[in-house]
């Protein structure tokens, strides 16, 4: 298996290191912050709202923010 490459983001002012590529909603439980989401609700069954090309999205202040 190859080396994991991680990223570097920042969560409401806490930097956080998360595998490259990873989601927006596990930096954010990365971060420590509690963020309800159906799409990754163990305890439903997937309706098919959350894969490809849907995407949760936030604000971004990242510089490739477009």
């Amino acid at each position: 298996m190859g080396a994991v490459s991680w990223s570097e983001v920042e969560v409401d002012g806490t930097g956080v290191a998360v595998p490259e590529g990873a989601s927006l909603l596990s930096a954010v439980r990365a971060a420590g912050i509690e963020l309800p989401a159906l799409c990754s609700d163990d305890r439903l069954s997937p309706a098919g709202s959350c894969r490809p090309p849907a995407r949760c999205s936030a604000p971004s202040t990242s510089p490739r923010a477009g």
